[in-house]
């Protein structure tokens, strides 16, 4: 993750010095923001879907997973005992033939963000796709974190 300005801060009630050199990814302040937001989020029933992801066409740029950050379909997330919340929906591709477009019946394995530690393998079908710019500010948004990195 990149370190944030202090001018481009997400936090806007923040006016002290940041000793994480505004890294909100390090930053505990930054961790109990992202937790209410997904308090509230929950509380609201918010989900990315089919709307929220890349064209699976090849002007659409959404057909090829290779290390990229995908949407989870929601009731694959229930069947893993995934809590299901918009924040848990992002999944890191790392490994798998199912990264390419042309093995769509192929596993990918990878993380959730939420959690990198844990290792999941998913079929391709488990995925909604690739997220949007749309998603991708939304996200940015409520968690403080840029999914562009990983793009």
């Amino acid at each position: 993750m990149r370190a944030i300005p202090q001018n481009e801060c997400l936090i806007p009630y923040l006016d002290m010095h940041c000793i994480c050199a505004h890294m909100c990814h390090i930053c505990e302040i930054a961790d109990r923001y992202r937790a209410n937001m997904r308090e509230r989020v929950k509380s609201c029933s918010e989900l990315f879907d089919y709307y929220d992801v890349l064209l699976k066409t090849p002007k659409g740029g959404g057909s090829e997973y290779l290390y990229k950050p995908l949407v989870l379909k929601p009731e694959v997330m229930r069947q893993r005992g995934i809590e299901v919340d918009m924040y848990n929906q992002i999944f890191i591709a790392t490994d798998g033939a199912g990264m390419f477009s042309w093995n769509p019946g192929s596993q990918i394995d990878g993380y959730l963000l939420s959690d990198p530690k844990v290792q999941y393998t998913f079929g391709r079908q488990d995925f909604y796709g690739i997220p949007n710019k749309k998603a991708v500010e939304r996200f940015n948004q409520l968690f403080l974190i840029d999914l562009n990195k990983y793009m």
